[in-house]
């Protein structure tokens, strides 16, 4: 008996001094890389409670699937990253989690970075529970990444990523290399929050390799994330590699689409987009070969073209890497689109009648091949359009066992869904689902793989439930609960609850008010002439009015390069005033004198001169 208490008393007093050891608290950055530089598998650092200025962390170390290296904050949140700051992972199996970058940007290419060097990757690592949170540019027009994945099997989860307004996709994952390739990352329940509109291309939430790797397999995984108001450009997701996933997200009013932009064989599954009205939000936009895309559901888009609910583009024949690839052997079955405002285009980009003036390797003239389209549900009682638009014959396309329900007359001669008056539905204000279907559903070649519905409920064989979804909808799953993305201690905002209206007659009061305003206050200018002679930055939604219609305010810029400066989350509206400048002066920061659309700035009924 008492060599069993000496050797429990051994055994105990190694481990109150194995968790003296893992234990290290650090409060500055050069205490922090020392302990980074000693730090052994099972290792924890925390780091202390405050602003961290300046903080260019380099986590490097070995640790193991039981024993991970853990760098953390003291309290989730309260370790605030701010200045020209990043985070730099590489080895093995390290956790970094509930750190919170604002108030800065990045010096190098990145602000998290799963390498430290080439030559020194990160493999099994993980990223979870972190906010980046404008942390931009300060020019748009500099080139960065918010994250950067390399290696294999790393993983970024229960984040909150948003307000990157400068050049560059948000996260972008490389494949330059056997130990990129085939790499399983995982990005899972983040909430991508908004992004503001750039203005052309190079503005992805998401890039999953480039064109030049676009033949190599990445099994990349995206899934269960809310990407919410992604505007930065047409493409929200660009997967530009073989063999990824895109399954149970949810898409929220944002402007753009999952493009399959040069890679094969993906798959696009159980995702819901809410499109609201917005005419520039798209859905699904399909390119290259072997993709399956079922199960997705789309509710109220009313997108054109290559913001359509599903785009299936045209092909160059031997298209190069870099251009569009034929869409051939793709399956798009039980998918549901309800409201939607003809949400599915075929042949989208066809431009054979501008042969004469373009060289064959931009000449799209492939149309899609070899896919079928069958077991699709449309609703719609709001819209007298029929679903489906070809822009070219779409002959190489199978149409199988697709119901349209609607009451409304539709102006078509094509037979690709078998019409009915709407009847029987069931779901709430959201989600519908018909009745059993009286026909028989398709049953082709991998058909038995689609074995769940969009909520993960079993398809029996023996039921024939036609689109996204098997009735009933449950109580629980009737509503999106935005909530469960992202970091779980922490809250975006919800924007502006009590907008109020600043009335000027000058241009210090001007000055002030749009110091003083919240986001979507509104500044209502007296008539007169009010002169400026400083850049006004903008980093919040304003309206800027005249508070006569008929007797406009003038804002003049009098000596500035720039009269209106656009940083992250800046959103201009200028209505029914005068707008003078002097010669060789911008307007906005930008080389684009069209800004309405493509830098979130809005003009109604405005006079402009001298920019």
């Amino acid at each position: 008996m008492k060599r069993i208490f000496l050797l429990a008393l051994a055994i105990a007093l190694i481990s109150c001094n194995d968790q003296k050891l893992t234990s290290i608290n650090v409060s500055n950055i050069d205490e922090l890389q020392t302990a980074i530089n000693d730090s052994k598998a099972g290792d924890v650092i925390t780091m202390k409670n405050g602003i961290w200025k300046d903080a260019q962390i380099k986590f490097h170390g070995m640790g193991t699937e039981q024993k991970p290296i853990v760098l953390k904050a003291e309290t989730p949140g309260k370790v605030i990253i701010e200045g020209q700051s990043f985070l730099k992972l590489s080895g093995e199996y390290l956790v970094a989690k509930d750190l919170y970058f604002k108030n800065g940007y990045t010096p190098d290419e990145a602000v998290i970075i799963f390498r430290n060097s080439p030559d020194s990757i990160a493999f099994n690592c993980r990223v979870t529970g972190t906010v980046i949170e404008e942390f931009t540019q300060p020019d748009r027009h500099r080139k960065d990444h918010w994250i950067e994945f390399y290696g294999k099997h790393n993983e970024l989860d229960h984040s909150y990523i948003a307000g990157k307004s400068n050049e560059g996709p948000t996260l972008k994952v490389y494949l330059n290399g056997n130990e990129h390739v085939n790499n399983y990352h995982k990005i899972h329940d983040n909430h991508f929050g908004p992004r503001p509109r750039k203005g052309g291309p190079k503005a992805e939430t998401m890039q999953l390799g480039a064109s030049t790797t676009s033949m190599t397999p990445s099994y990349t995984q995206v899934t269960n994330n809310l990407f919410e108001k992604c505007n930065g450009e047409v493409e929200i997701i660009s997967s530009k590699s073989n063999f990824n996933n895109f399954s149970n997200n949810v898409f929220l009013e944002s402007e753009g689409s999952v493009v399959t932009r040069h890679g094969n064989y993906a798959t696009i599954s159980g995702n819901i987009f809410i499109g609201n009205d917005n005419p520039y939000v798209g859905g699904i936009r399909v390119i290259n070969t072997g993709h399956v895309v079922t199960n997705n559901y789309f509710y109220k888009m009313r997108g054109t073209e290559f913001r359509s609910g599903l785009a299936v583009m045209n092909g160059i024949p031997k298209s190069p890497l870099n251009r569009y690839n034929q869409v051939t052997d793709v399956v798009i079955a039980h998918n549901s689109w309800i409201d939607c405002e003809q949400p599915i285009h075929f042949s989208v980009g066809v431009n054979t009648d501008q042969a004469e003036v373009l060289p064959p390797s931009e000449i799209r003239s492939a149309r899609p091949k070899r896919v079928i389209f069958a077991n699709n549900l449309v609703y719609n009682d709001r819209f007298t359009s029929y679903p489906i638009k070809a822009y070219d014959k779409i002959d190489g396309v199978k149409f199988k066992n697709n119901l349209l329900l609607s009451n409304k007359n539709m102006d078509s001669d094509r037979e690709d869904f078998t019409l009915k008056s709407i009847s029987n539905t069931l779901g709430d204000e959201l989600f519908y689902t018909p009745a059993q279907y009286d026909g028989k559903l398709y049953d082709g070649y991998g058909f038995n793989d689609i074995d769940v519905d969009l909520f993960g409920t079993s398809r029996n064989q023996d039921q024939n439930y036609i689109g996204a979804i098997i009735p009933p909808v449950s109580d629980k799953k009737a509503t999106v609960d935005y909530s469960i993305y992202g970091a779980t201690w922490f809250t975006p905002s919800t924007g502006n609850k009590d907008i109020k209206t600043h009335t000027v007659t000058n241009a210090s009061e001007f000055m002030a008010a749009i110091k003083d305003a919240n986001s979507e206050d509104i500044i209502s200018l007296k008539e007169g002439t009010y002169l400026i002679d400083e850049t006004i930055a903008l980093a919040k939604e304003l309206k800027i009015t005249s508070a006569n219609k008929d007797a406009r305010a003038t804002i003049q810029f009098d000596n500035l390069k720039t009269a209106f400066l656009m940083q992250p989350k800046g959103i201009l509206h200028l209505e029914s005033l005068n707008v003078l400048g002097t010669a060789d002066q911008d307007l906005f920061r930008t080389e684009d004198k069209d800004m309405s659309k493509a830098y979130g700035i809005h003009l109604n009924n405005i006079n402009v001169e001298n920019f």
